[in-house]
């Protein structure tokens, strides 16, 4: 009787657990997707506003840089069709 009673007890859970797991995963996805969301404090938005503006500042520097690069490889590219060989 006993071991009837846990072979059933252990069917049914085999069956019960994983659909109440699903069933609170999907609950916890609902509750993340229907959460708040809180406005930035203003430390925070400043930090932000700063981290953007270097990001801008060094992005013009990247730019200043890479065209520097391209008239120098054709200042170079000219002085070699102009006068042949470079030496290094």
């Amino acid at each position: 009787m006993i071991s009837v009673l846990i072979w059933a007890v252990l069917q049914t859970s085999a069956f019960v657990v994983p659909i109440f797991v699903l069933y609170m995963g999907w609950r916890f996805v609902r509750a993340y997707e229907r959460r708040p969301r809180g406005e930035l404090d203003e430390s925070t938005s400043r930090r932000l506003d700063q981290l953007e503006e270097s990001i801008i500042r060094i992005d013009s520097e990247f730019n200043k840089l890479a065209e520097e690069q391209r008239f120098l490889t054709r200042l170079l590219s000219e002085r070699q069709t102009h006068f042949g060989e470079v030496a290094p």
